[in-house]
């Protein structure tokens, strides 16, 4: 389970590495993808911050499995933003696709670190 915990861990410390990267770069599909919504641009270097953070912390996690569940439940958190904001903007089609699936997999990394940091709260 530890070899998945880690895995999982690692892809979406790489997804969100590579998001906030590209929103702290003001890449150009990310930035047309803003505009195509009507998202104010100076969220960029904030999201993009929130989301190397977020990478960090689930980086952290192979070594201090409580950052790592604290980085989790963030990305939970980020997630249901993302997908709130998606569906206000009526962005209904493949547009909060890839924030549900990183959502999804971010539940299943804090379940899986419950064993790891249980003892903590006894």
């Amino acid at each position: 389970m530890d070899l998945v915990k880690h895995i999982l861990e690692g892809l979406l410390a790489l997804v969100f590495l590579a998001s906030g990267g590209s929103k702290l770069a003001r890449a150009k599909p990310v930035v047309a993808n803003f505009a195509r919504l009507g998202v104010a641009l100076s969220l960029l270097p904030v999201l993009g911050a929130v989301e190397v953070v977020l990478a960090a912390g689930l980086t952290l996690g192979f070594v201090a499995p409580l950052v790592g569940a604290l980085a989790a439940l963030g990305v939970i958190v980020f997630m249901i933003g993302a997908v709130s904001t998606h569906l206000v903007l009526k962005d209904i089609g493949a547009g909060p696709v890839p924030a549900v699936v990183l959502g999804v997999l971010a539940l299943a990394l804090t379940v899986m670190n419950i064993p790891h940091v249980d003892h903590l709260f006894r």
